[in-house]
């Protein structure tokens, strides 16, 4: 099934991109990359070849008549390709034979005679009608110069008047003159190479027009390690990611915007705001932490500096996966890099913009879980009596709310402490209907004037649907201002950004950022730029604790309050007692309104650039990722709760800084002579990491419910502190060798030395080269027939990259702490304090690098006119010497143990990428196409294959393990193997298995894994893992003239996930609310095989003590993620108001999610746990649905 999917979406892409038949007959030929080859080729000099190569080069889309082209030939020097403007060369080429061209839209040009006027030279620069006839006397003269984008005139742009069908060139000096019977109308200004616009004609006054620069596929350029180059001459597997798309999904973190917009690269998180996703790239390559290396303007960037970048401030994304690009990186690049590029300011006149959206997160009610209300619970309860074989009347009959009858009875109240006891609902029941001094004393405990929070307080009984209660809808909102421009003497772009979440699971928590951003280039002549790239930040992130599993673990008899304001706790009998299930959802926020959770961050760099010869220059930056955050932690009295009757308040505060400088050198020389290309890249980068953390605690704070006295000093209890400092370097040396021969043959090769200060004297250095190689197959003169394809490009490449992700600062030291201090001397005097030092820590002088290898193969094609792109990648990643923490014998209640070289694993996949956009019309669409898929398999665990690495704990048992010949984090427990639906199979297998179980009728059958008869530990298996079967998603964007429309939607297919909730709701395990499925879908001898769960009995304890498959669910969804909807105002109507662009919008995100999970976010099965411990989920705040409002304005 899942084979047949992906051949389907593959096929569909495809075909829709097929060409016409018909198209065969048309006179006019149209040639796109290496269409319409004649059988004079590119080397004889024919025009038309010379063009075809121009289409390779500059990524255009030539159309002329054959007839007209086909017996010229022309002196073509191919080095000037490389060095003289596309309009040059093609007036060089055209005009001696006659010709001149004209740009349509976009890629396309259109080839023609040159059209001379009676008495007029060809150059001349009078207006032409359509036809090429003169136009008559006109009233209105329009002047104005055109520019590019550096502001230097442009010869030779074509002005159109839309309305007249009048047309004109700019002369040498950029000027035009345009005369019109009226001033009125929109100018299109085309030009090759340059974004095509429509200016509104100004009442008065001369136009001046600048130019942007058109990017297009095959030229776009791409920032790699540590350079920039062409994405057709790019050898290595890169993932560029389209900045539109992340900005589209309205978040807090440019992590979780990436989701689904690179091959390869997985992205999970949860709902709560401004949390940071988990970012894996070609699945989970360490043991320790396979998180990918970040690069923001050159600068390595913490997972906090990552945090506090606003997207709007982005103007490019890529993403390095294979060791021909990434191994430049060298010891930090194992998993992945992802290079980052904010905007600068561009030559022209000052741009004013302004971006913001309003909307509204909320989770609707068909994902709340199916949990039972009061009446239901207490049938379930009565149901499972029964089924444990109690009748009416037994003493172990009933239940402290309830009541002990033949039918559950709803209490008027739960509870009323008295004098320290708790009075449960089924007791006050009794009092209520007792005689007259029962009576009396049930009106004395129930008087509000006897109700007092610490000692009496006062709870009467509810039907509570907690989803109701804890999620509302909460505001998401961004408001962004942007100014930028630029001249000769430099650049600069600013942006400040405000964003604000709320929380769709607790009222008093909310995420605030505010971002400033500088860039500033300076031009000191015509070989020397310096400048800056700065980010400011300011976080808060209030009340963060957020308890919102329990929202399917409330019992539906406890309300929010009680009747007199105040928190109704988990105090009553039989309703609660672990805070683990039963804490509050609604009140514990409230009581944590007072946390703070703040953060500065400063994230830069400046740099200076010198070209010192032609081709030779010299780079060296220095960059600070800065952060220092500050947290207060508030706990009160809680008399609600049933395990602290009377505890002290206390206030912890805590304060950490964090901070990184990198500087960086290098020295990059390119050269060109006749086909050949050399570049060379050599460079140093030296790495500084240090921080600090200082924490106190005060008990017994005389006002603990204003914040103005929040602080330790108020504080009058026992009081404690502690601290901690650490530091670590890299120092690096790399270099990088490129070569290109007819910009058809590539060579790559990359050496990084890496030497840090985490490992030990012997094992400090680590090597990690890389190689690759490119054929451009499309330039084969045996490609000439293939009409139908632009550009083809073979790629493969291995390299080794290293690691040291999750490495402890001291792994390679014995650490010592000092002791309490005691009053036992060895000198015999007891009365002295002695202060002495303790191990904390054991060191491993002898942990190596982990190093992962990888084999890429892959290529890239352009087809179809330019309309169809094709990116395929095959890869093999293979990491050795894996590094953990060492799982040796207990040593003692506070030694940590090192981490040490354990294992081995590899990572196998595929990554595609399609995209089919339309050629330019009023109608256009691109649609966007990602698959990718990955297995993941441990080679070794500490040569042993019975080795393993535990994690997911849970209440029974370890949930997770990694075992040779597994993926990691795999789900390990027992297999069910049915029911005993009768008393004689439940014999049989009595007699047949030594077992632990007890074989009962309605429970569940346990298989025999090994098949030794025996059912025990050993029966224990691998049940599944949170990887996914592949991820794929489509990005479809439609526009027609003003309107545009957008819809994005993303797939999960496979992998499993523990529900730890099921343990809680599905099982009589603690005093809480149960599933509608256990009162429903138990067994009964009428359901046999086809109930989910056993059957009621309150004596059942083996069902939900172990873990067996049953807690796994399918973790495969489809999510509609985008939904956009946006109008644009008319050029004409927007300049009238002073606006240079104006749209308006409306979104909806994750509107439809289509799952067989029970989890209200099936999305967060690998964003739980780290990687050795991942997809056991319990407490979490799901993705929200949204609705959003917004706008952009640019002046």
């Amino acid at each position: 099934m899942q084979r047949t999917t992906c051949i389907f979406w593959l096929a569909v892409f495809i075909a829709s991109a097929a060409p016409s038949n018909d198209a065969k007959g048309q006179s006019m030929a149209s040639i796109s990359g290496r269409q319409h080859r004649t059988a004079t080729t590119i080397d004889s000099q024919a025009l038309i070849g010379v063009l075809t190569k121009l289409e390779t080069q500059f990524g255009v889309n030539f159309n002329y008549d054959n007839d007209l082209l086909e017996n010229i030939k022309v002196a073509f020097d191919e080095t000037k390709m490389r060095t003289v403007p596309l309009h040059q060369l093609l007036g060089e080429l055209l005009d001696p034979a006659g010709l001149r061209f004209e740009r349509t839209n976009g890629q396309h040009i259109i080839i023609m005679k040159k059209q001379v006027t009676k008495g007029k030279s060809a150059g001349d620069n009078k207006a032409l009608a359509r036809d090429g006839r003169p136009i008559g006397p006109m009233q209105q003269t329009i002047n104005g110069t055109i520019t590019d984008e550096n502001g230097l005139p442009l010869e030779g742009v074509s002005i159109l008047h839309a309305e007249s069908g009048v047309t004109t060139k700019t002369a040498t000096n950029g000027s035009f003159v345009l005369s019109l019977a009226e001033r009125s109308g929109l100018l299109t200004v085309s030009f090759i190479g340059y974004v095509s616009q429509q200016v509104a004609i100004p009442a008065s006054g001369n136009l001046i027009i600048r130019m942007e620069p058109e990017v297009t596929a095959l030229t776009e350029v791409v920032v790699t390690g540590y350079s920039k180059e062409q994405k057709k001459d790019i050898i290595g597997s890169v993932s560029i990611v389209d900045t539109e798309n992340l900005l589209s999904i309205p978040s807090g973190n440019v992590k979780t915007q990436l989701q689904g917009n690179a091959a390869g690269v997985t992205v999970s998180s949860s709902g709560s705001p401004g949390s940071g996703g988990k970012v894996r790239i070609r699945g989970f390559g360490s043991f320790g932490g396979s998180d990918p290396l970040y690069i923001i303007d050159g600068v390595p960037a913490s997972q906090s500096g990552v945090d506090n970048l606003n997207a709007n401030d982005i103007e490019s994304m890529q993403v390095l996966k294979d060791a021909a690009s990434a191994a430049i990186y060298g010891a930090r690049a194992a998993n992945g890099v992802i290079i980052i590029t904010t905007k600068n300011g561009k030559p022209g006149k000052t741009k004013l913009s302004f971006n913001s959206y309003y909307g509204v997160n909320f989770i609707s009610k068909s994902d709340f879980p199916d949990v039972l209300n009061a009446q239901e619970n207490g049938e379930l309860y009565w149901k499972s009596m029964i089924g444990a074989g109690r009748q009416v009347g037994d003493p172990d009959w009933g239940h402290p709310q309830y009541g002990n009858g033949p039918e559950p009875v709803i209490p008027e109240y739960i509870m009323v402490v008295n004098n320290g006891a708790r009075i449960g609902g089924a007791e006050l029941e009794a009092l209520k209907h007792g005689n007259a001094s029962q009576q009396a004393l049930f009106a004395a405990l129930v008087n509000p004037d006897s109700y007092d929070f610490a000692t009496h307080q006062i709870v009467r009984s509810a039907n509570t649907n907690w989803a109701e209660e804890v999620f509302k809808p909460a505001a998401i909102q961004t408001y962004q201002v942007g100014l930028s421009g630029g001249g000769e003497a430099g650049n600069y772009a600013i942006g400040l950004n405000y964003f604000n979440e709320g929380n769709t699971a607790s009222e008093y928590n909310k995420f605030d950022r505010y971002t400033l951003r500088a860039n500033t280039q300076f031009n000191l002549g015509k070989r020397v730029r310096v400048g800056e790239n700065v980010q400011l930040a300011y976080r808060t992130n209030d009340a963060s604790s957020i308890w919102a599993s329990t929202v399917m673990t409330m019992h539906p008899l406890v309300p929010v309050w009680d009747e007199f304001g105040n928190p109704a706790g988990n105090a009553a009998p039989s309703t609660g007692g672990e805070p683990e299930f039963s804490t509050n959802p609604v009140t514990q926020p409230w009581r944590n309104r007072f946390d703070k959770s703040n953060r500065i961050g400063i994230l830069g760099n400046v740099f200076a650039e010198a070209e010192i010869l032609d081709g030779l220059s010299l780079y060296t930056s220095f960059g600070v990722d800065y952060a220092n955050s500050r947290t207060l932690d508030l706990t009160q009295v809680t008399y609600e709760h049933a395990q602290n009757t009377n505890p002290p308040n206390s206030l912890m505060e805590s304060r950490n800084t964090d901070n990184t400088w990198t500087w960086t050198n290098t020295a990059n020389y390119n050269k060109s002579w006749g086909d050949h290309t050399f570049k060379a890249l050599v460079g140093s980068e030296a790495i500084n990491t240090f921080g600090n953390s200082l924490s106190a605690t005060r008990l017994n704070l005389e006002i603990d419910d204003d914040e103005d006295f929040l602080v330790i000093s108020a504080g009058t209890g026992a009081q404690t502190n502690s601290g901690s400092f650490s530091r670590s370097s890299l120092f690096s040396l790399f270099g990088r060798l490129d070569y290109t021969f007819k910009d058809r043959y590539f060579i790559n090769g990359t050496l990084r030395r890496d030497q840090s200060s985490k490992f030990g004297r012997n094992y400090r250095t680590g090597y990690f080269p890389s190689a690759a190689v490119g054929w451009r197959i499309s330039s084969e003169s045996f490609m000439a027939d293939a009409t139908w394809l632009d550009d083809l490009k073979l790629r493969a490449s291995w390299g080794v990259i290293g690691n040291q992700n999750g490495l402890d600062n001291n792994n390679q030291y014995d650490v010592y702490v000092t002791s309490d201090p005691n009053s036992y001397g060895i000198s015999g005097d007891n009365g002295s304090r002695i202060v002495g030092l303790v191990p904390s820590r054991i060191g491993n002088p002898d942990t190596r690098w982990e190093k992962s290898a990888t084999l890429n193969l892959g290529f890239d094609a352009t087809l179809l006119r330019s309309t169809l792109d094709i990116n395929f990648d095959w890869y093999v990643r293979r990491t050795t010497d894996l590094l953990a923490v060492n799982q040796a014998p207990f040593t003692g209640p506070s030694i940590t143990q090192p981490s040490v070289n354990v294992g081995e694993l590899t990572n196998k996949g595929i990554d595609l990428g399609i995209t089919k956009r339309s050629r330019p019309g009023n109608f256009q669409y691109t649609a966007s196409l990602i698959f990718s898929m990955y297995r993941n398999d441990v080679i070794r665990v500490l040569d042993n294959p019975l080795a393993v690495l535990a994690g997911g704990s849970t209440r029974i048992g370890n949930a997770v393990l990694t075992q040779a010949g597994y993926p990691i984090s795999s789900f390990y427990g027992y297999q069910i193997d049915g029911f005993f639906n009768t008393q004689e199979e439940a014999e049989a297998y009595a007699a047949e298995y030594s077992t632990w179980l007890t074989p009962e009728v309605g429970r569940w059958r346990i298989k025999d894994i090994n098949g030794d008869k025996r059912v025990d530990g050993n029966d224990r298996t691998i049940l599944g893992s949170p990887h996914p079967d592949f991820q794929t998603s489509l990005n479809l964007s439609l526009a027609y003239k003003n309107f545009d429309f957008n819809c994005f939607f993303f797939w999960n297919q496979g992998g499993t996930v523990f529900n730890y909730t099921r343990y809680v709701i599905d099982f009589h395990t603690f005093t809480t609310n149960r599933s509608t499925r256990m009162l429903y879908e138990s067994w009964t001898p009428e359901l046999g095989d086809r109930a989910k769960l056993p059957k009621l009995d309150l004596n059942d304890s083996y069902s939900s003590s172990n873990i067996t498959d049953y807690f796994l669910e399918d973790a495969s969804y489809l999510r509609m993620k985008t939904v956009q909807l946006g109008y644009t105002l008319p050029k004409a109507w927007s300049s009238r108001i002073g606006m240079e662009n104006f749209r308006i919008y409306v979104q909806g995100q994750n509107l439809l999610t289509i799952s067989k999970s029970t989890l209200m976010d099936p999305g967060y099965a690998q964003a739980s746990g780290g990687d050795t411990s991942m997809g056991v989920v319990n407490n979490y705040v799901p993705t929200p649905k949204q609705f959003i409002f917004g706008l952009s304005v640019n002046l």
